[in-house]
């Protein structure tokens, strides 16, 4: 951060906005205030590397246009430390306290409601100009280059984590809505870094995606969830059902089935016991291949659910060509449940469309019980979440949620 008097003119400003005329006119009325503009589309990472070239003082984003999260924007620009002060103001539709009090712990540093006028986006930005709130260039010469060594570093580690031992799987429960009996588990892989600690899915999940190491990451996991129910199996505990998440590259790839396939077989575990989660978005970047993917996953007895529905763009008429069994409803809508009325009504149309298919409905990321009784009330099926439990190592589940003592657990 700087003075206001330490800050060179003109000022800086990265857009991250999807292509339209609201952003034309945007950059427009900031040209005419004498402000430097450069616009970028596309994930996290072209973002970064832009802000690293282009050096701004602020980035400003406008979430409803990009489709994705500020959230995991601001973690990935803290993990360069060249950029990780870069000030981000963030342009969304929702507003509520909780939205943005999540936004400013993530560290954005002003929150405008959208579609925004641009008037007010410069006065905003003169605005935190005056009192230091942007920072100087945050690009220096040789920052590519040293990003490009930093991210070159951290792929490397993320390569030799599974030989290491340092990625491990946890394990959260769904349970009935109605009586809180257990029903099934999510299989979700950690990575404990030497010197980093543990480092959040969503900051290297992505990056794994980008360079293909999901593939072999995420067969290490299914094989690890496969291994793992069938032992409780064979220990004579009752049956639960595991899921486990499939990437958008996961999903693309020609050995999918062959490698769930070998996971089953190797394991021993029956098939109807395996439950594989896909994105909404996922799903619906070529609705007749995904059926037909989905079609030969499902030939196998495996359960198929959808994952953080609600978010993307199916309709009824695609639903319906899909061999799924279960929805599971966006955390975002699930955040404000109970405060916001449009997500109450978005989360009870995906009840009400989930059970005109006969699909089961998992409302996710539930985490008071305030969330709890109204989906339950809603007619959700299931409930996952903090409330019940953090995801938690397997001897931990065990000793909790299958060893009798705490069958029901809501």
């Amino acid at each position: 951060m700087t003075s206001p008097d330490s800050v060179s003119t003109p000022l800086r400003i990265l857009i991250c906005q999807g292509e339209s005329d609201r952003r034309q006119e945007l950059v427009e009325h900031l040209e005419r205030e004498s402000f430097e503009v450069e616009c970028v589309q596309g994930g996290n990472g072209t973002c970064v590397e832009t802000a690293l070239r282009f050096g701004p003082h602020v980035l400003l984003v406008d979430e409803d246009s990009t489709h994705s999260s500020i959230v995991k924007l601001c973690r990935t620009l803290q993990r360069s430390e060249l950029i990780e002060g870069l000030p981000v103001v963030a342009c969304v539709s929702d507003i509520s306290t909780g939205r943005v009090e999540r936004l400013e712990q993530a560290g954005v540093v002003e929150v405008l409601a959208a579609p925004t006028h641009p008037a007010l986006i410069v006065h905003c930005l003169k605005r935190l100009e005056q009192i230091g709130a942007l920072q100087e260039s945050g690009s220096q010469p040789g920052s590519m280059s040293r990003w490009a060594s930093e991210r070159a570093a951290f792929e490397a580690s993320l390569r030799e984590a599974e030989q290491r031992g340092e990625l491990a799987v946890c394990y959260q429960p769904r349970v009935d809505a109605a009586d809180g009996a257990l029903l099934g588990m999510e299989c979700l892989v950690r990575w404990n870094h030497p010197q980093f600690g543990c480092v959040p899915p969503d900051q290297f999940i992505p990056l794994a995606e980008e360079t293909g190491l999901i593939i072999s990451i995420g067969e290490w996991v299914l094989r690890e969830a496969c291994n793992q129910t069938q032992y409780w199996r064979d220990k004579g505990f009752p049956d639960v059902r595991v899921s486990v998440n499939l990437s958008a590259v996961q999903f693309q790839d020609a050995d999918l089935f062959g490698t769930v396939q070998r996971a089953l077989k190797d394991s021993g575990l029956p098939a109807e016991w395996l439950e594989l989660e896909v994105t909404e978005s996922t799903l619906m970047g070529d609705p007749s291949a995904t059926a037909l993917t989905l079609e030969n996953l499902k030939s196998l007895g495996v359960h198929l659910s959808i994952d953080d529905f609600g978010t993307g763009y199916s309709s009824l008429s695609y639903l319906k060509r899909f061999p799924i069994d279960a929805l599971k409803i966006d955390r975002s809508f699930v955040d404000e449940v109970t405060t916001n009325p449009d997500d109450a009504a978005i989360a009870t149309a995906i009840v009400l469309m989930g059970h005109s298919l006969r699909l089961r409905v998992v409302g996710e990321g539930v985490e008071t019980t305030d969330q709890q009784t109204l989906l339950r009330l809603l007619g959700c099926d299931e409930i996952q979440g903090y409330l019940i439990s953090p995801p938690i190592p397997a001897e931990r589940f065990e000793e909790r949620f299958l060893g009798g003592r705490d069958r029901e657990v809501a």
